[in-house]
């Protein structure tokens, strides 16, 4: 059964900023504990508290430091910002449901391109991609595809008009994994292959392929009658 692509997106790291407050909190606990030692043992004895030791006095100047630091982490613009992660990137198929009518696959992706009945009852094969983006947030990736004829020679020619580039939508996050379906046609050949490619402008990063697939000479679906 086709389901439906998602994608899954998150941030990489979280902020330095929550780890200088656990530190000062820690820091807190530990100065306000000995405080009270201190204090009660003063108490017991009835003699005057005594100073500080070395360890209460590090535990407090850690919490009066890491304190300014988180608030100026928290309320001042720039301050504490984590830098995007250098970009990588990953591209693979996962599987491919074949026998998919057009009609069927935009039903279920929700897309808004008009088809004819005819294109609706073309059959073809629905390959499933996953793509992992990792510090893409702000740039713009594209996905090219295109079918290849496998019969003829070892890397196969591509087919006239298969050739296709759609944009991909970048969350704002540092990292993002997305399961694409592609819908394609059956061609001519009896042997083929779809290979794809991630671009950003125009450099390749990643390529995949689904390796060989067989044709069909039923490219349209029967219809049913009343």
């Amino acid at each position: 059964m086709l389901a439906v692509g998602g994608s899954v997106a998150g941030d990489a790291e979280p902020s330095w900023g929550w780890l200088v407050i656990l530190i000062v909190a820690t820091a807190v606990v530990l100065a306000g504990t000995m405080f009270v030692v201190r204090r009660r043992r003063a108490k017991a004895q009835g003699k005057s508290p005594e100073s500080r030791g070395p360890l209460e006095t590090t535990a407090t100047l850690v919490a009066i430091v890491g304190g300014v630091a988180a608030l100026a982490a928290q309320f001042i613009p720039g301050i504490g910002v984590d830098e995007d992660p250098p970009p990588e990137a990953s591209l693979a198929v996962r599987q491919v449901h074949a026998r998919i009518t057009r009609g069927e696959y935009a039903t279920r992706t929700g897309s808004t391109v008009r088809l004819s009945r005819d294109d609706q009852r073309e059959v073809g094969n629905v390959i499933w991609l996953e793509i992992e983006l990792k510090g893409y947030r702000g740039r713009r990736p594209a996905l090219q595809y295109g079918l290849y004829d496998r019969g003829s020679s070892a890397d196969g020619a591509l087919l006239p008009r298969t050739a296709r580039e759609v944009g991909l939508v970048v969350e704002d996050k540092d990292a993002q994994t997305s399961l694409v379906p592609i819908w394609v046609g059956y061609p001519k050949s009896p042997q083929f292959e779809v290979q794809f490619r991630l671009l950003e402008g125009k450099q390749v990063r990643r390529l995949a392929r689904t390796g060989k697939m067989r044709g069909s000479t039923y490219r349209y679906a029967c219809t049913t009658r009343s």
